[in-house]
């Protein structure tokens, strides 16, 4: 049997084209998910500058805003100034918005939502192009990134766009209100403003963390001319069509998502990476990297010159497969991967009989080197998510509550050279059992079958496993038909292609994965790296003839390295502050008050107010959500709760209709309303109908989260069962908590941060119950 591989120790300058061959183009393919460097503010006009830029989220982001607070107008003051400013005559648009109910709790959201609108006016009005971001904040955190830096850019990109020729299509700017709530601004421009349905393409800018370069991660179905015209007119795209495929399987949504279930084409922007700050107070400027900044204007402002001088329309019938690399992109129509993958499977299958017609190859050998590949691959997974589930219930580990924690970049970058070193030692062991022909067709047959499973189950990441695939396969059969066995500098070069390959491919990729999930993506993650090393196997090999362990062991070494530290930077300080939870209830029927906390225990601050005697409940007692609490008595304050009255009230038959409404003087910032008894067929607020859960008439709990009380108080129309007694409950949250001699001060201590995973967190509610009063006058 005659070997495909060189048997004996490479020349010195063979191991050092191999560790060039393995590491060179991952790191061009991490260098190429960076950022660009930030431009000054003394930049050319008509160019994109990320210092202008950040004077805007100065202003916007000085404190929280979220919608229906004080702070909120002065943000929509501001930004309507800077509009004015620059000619575009910004209007706002004041709409009733409501989302339909979801989960078990059946809580609708509604509010009076504000949207700044204006129009850059070019020569013509048949293909505006629709500019949007948000400007309201979550309660817990200034926005800076989310999604202040947005509002900037575009804010900035309408300044350059000013300074240069007019555009041949016009530009909507749609600043919308109520995104944080469920897009609820969107949904109102869409459905009523004059200019919701004429966008002939939509592109939406976004923030999920403070760095990293801006993603373009979603688009909308028949996607092939705006691809194609995103990677013409970008500078320095970071995209996959992985990207899109995997976040159509996440339960997220951006304003975008209201567009494109309309079928509008258009492109989504983001940048995802300092997680840990997302809905934070740490979501403030001095968090937000001018480099992520400068990368999303730079798209905005292109693609607004490319799309604005377009002459449309931007959709087309098909999907596209696409990605993008150092220097380039690809794509090519999604009809492709189905034939690519059968491909792969017909070439595999036919080197596979030439290899054992010309005694090189076994299928043994293949069986068995899949086999292990399968098991190392589960293994690489499943030792790093293990670890983690160990890791985070310790101290080593400083959570957020959204299973995110503050060193959990570090953590999985460890993880992730766990999974190489786990499949180093994998290669060797395969190599033992069944020769370097067995260990180089087996990592092949792993890839396949990657490829295979991605073109049916995530086709727009399949590039990521059959491109190296087909590298591989070149590689396999230049080396079954060369008559002897090549030479180790040959043999190197020639599996330097499926190396190189997966490396440009892949390591972006994993970088992304890194710092949009961390830990949370120690799983794919693992299945990428599966796939890298696959294709780096054959050439590890010729790399480490006679020196088996010096690869696993650097992975290894490296990857204690860092585990070591993230558990030094572990704990919690003034720069990485812990959540907590304190809220206030006021029961006006009783009389009584408590302090509650959805925290396991109290901590320094929550304790001032807790105590030593708290009781643990549950929160369903005061909002309708099923999560253990700690509540203790608190002092009562002495308020008139929310006033309602019956406007009208009539009984056709066996059905009630009943129009209430709730005054509420005290200006609270929002108003749960909630259906504590009685059955209840239909509702309306403001006008609007509230989609009712199915199920919600036969006595289950339906509530109505409003935010943005108008002055008149909140209408609402109910139509309820006639005879059957009906109770609602009115909770009125005002933000801040009440202050008390005896307790502490209600800002928390350096070190310790408001909880963004609850909506009532750092609120005053004030609960009353309102009966339905005997039914009105018959109409039969």
């Amino acid at each position: 049997m005659r070997r495909a591989f060189p048997g004996s120790p490479p020349p010195a300058a063979v191991s050092i084209l191999a560790f060039l061959v393995i590491l060179l183009p991952a790191w061009l393919g991490f260098r190429h998910a960076q950022p660009p460097e930030p431009l000054p503010a003394s930049s050319p006009a008509d160019i994109f500058s990320s210092d202008r830029a950040m004077a805007h989220i100065r202003r916007i982001a000085e404190r929280p805003h979220p919608t229906g607070s004080g702070e909120i107008t002065a943000v929509r003051g501001y930004i309507t100034g800077v509009l004015q400013g620059l000619g575009l005559q910004p209007e706002i648009q004041t709409a009733t918005a409501l989302r339909a109910p979801a989960g078990r709790g059946h809580l609708a959201v509604g509010a009076t939502v504000h949207n700044i609108v204006g129009r850059l006016k070019g020569r013509s009005d048949k293909h505006p192009v629709l500019m949007l971001t948000h400007y309201d904040s979550v309660p817990t955190g200034p926005g800076a990134g989310d999604a202040a830096s947005a509002v900037a850019a575009l804010l900035e990109t309408a300044r350059a766009l000013k300074a240069g020729p007019a555009l041949r299509n016009d530009l909507i700017f749609l600043v919308t209100d109520g995104e944080e709530l469920g897009l609820l601004g969107a949904r109102a421009f869409h459905d009523e403003h004059p200019w919701g349905k004429t966008a002939a393409v939509v592109l939406n800018f976004e923030a999920r963390g403070t760095c990293g370069p801006s993603l373009m991660f979603e688009t909308g179905k028949g996607n092939a001319a705006v691809i194609r015209a995103f990677l013409k007119a970008a500078p320095n795209p970071v995209t996959s069509s992985v990207m899109y495929d995997f976040y159509q399987r996440l339960p997220n949504d951006t304003d975008f998502s209201i567009f494109r279930r309309e079928g509008f084409p258009g492109l989504n922007f983001a940048f995802t990476g300092c997680w840990e700050h997302y809905h934070t107070q740490e979501d403030r400027i001095s968090n937000v990297d001018p480099r992520s900044l400068q990368h999303q204007g730079e798209y905005a402002l292109s693609l607004a010159r490319h799309f604005g001088n377009s002459a449309g329309p931007f959709s087309a019938g098909h999907d596209r497969v696409f990605f993008s690399l150092p220097g380039g992109a690809i794509h090519y129509a999604d009809r492709w991967v189905p034939p690519i993958a059968l491909f792969c499977l017909l070439a595999w299958s036919a080197l596979l009989w030439l290899g054992w017609r010309r005694d090189r190859l076994h299928p043994g050998w293949v069986l068995a080197g899949l086999a292990v590949w399968l098991a190392g691959a589960a293994a690489a997974a499943a030792l790093p998510h293990f670890a983690w589930q160990a890791l985070k219930s310790t101290s080593l580990a400083n959570m957020l509550p959204y299973g995110m924690a503050y060193n959990s970049r570090i953590y999985a970058a460890g993880f992730a050279l766990i999974s190489l070193a786990v499949l180093l030692v994998v290669q060797i062991f395969i190599r033992r059992k069944a020769g370097s022909e067995g260990m180089a067709m087996g990592a092949l047959s792993w890839l396949l079958l990657l490829t295979l499973l991605s073109s049916f189950l995530l086709p727009g990441g399949s590039y990521a496993f059959a491109w190296p695939m087909l590298a591989g396969l070149a590689a396999l059969g230049f080396a079954l038909f060369c008559k002897y066995p090549l030479p180790p500098l040959a043999s190197c070069l020639t599996w330097a292609l499926p190396a190189a390959t997966a490396g440009l491919l892949l390591s972006p990729v994993i970088h992304i994965l890194n710092f949009t999930l961390a830990t949370g993506g120690v799983i794919p993650t693992a299945v990428l790296v599966s796939a890298w090393a696959a294709a780096l196997a054959p050439v590890i090999h010729i790399a480490f003839v006679g020196r088996q362990w010096p690869a696993p062991a650097a992975s290894a070494s490296a990857a204690l390295a860092l585990l070591l530290a993230g558990a030094s930077a572990s704990g919690y300080d003034a720069r990485r502050p812990q959540a907590d939870s304190l809220f206030y209830v006021l029961d006006t029927a009783s009389g009584r008050a408590h302090w509650v906390s959805l925290d396991q225990e109290p901590d320094e601050w929550t304790s001032g107010f807790l105590g030593a005697h708290f009781e643990k409940t549950n929160l369903r007692e005061y909002l309708p959500f099923e999560a253990p609490v700690l509540r203790s008595e608190a002092p009562a304050l002495h308020v008139e709760p929310a006033a309602t009255a019956v406007l009208e009230d009539k009984t056709s038959g066996s059905l009630r209709i009943v129009c209430l409404q709730i005054a509420a003087p005290r200006r609270p910032r929002a108003l749960l309303v909630r259906a504590a008894s009685g059955s209840l067929l239909a509702a309306s607020a403001e006008g609007k109908i509230v989609e009712l859960p199915a199920g919600a008439g036969e006595d289950k709990t339906w509530s109505l989260y409003f935010v943005g009380v108008p002055e008149h108080g909140l209408l609402l129309d109910l139509a309820v069962p006639a005879g059957r007694p009906t109770v609602l409950e009115i909770v009125e949250q005002f933000d801040g908590l009440p202050a008390f001699s005896g307790v502490p001060a209600a800002r928390r201590p350096a070190g310790l941060m408001p909880s963004p995973a609850a909506i009532m967190d750092s609120s005053t509610l004030v609960r009353s119950t309102f009966a339905l009063p005997e039914p009105g006058p018959s109409l039969n």
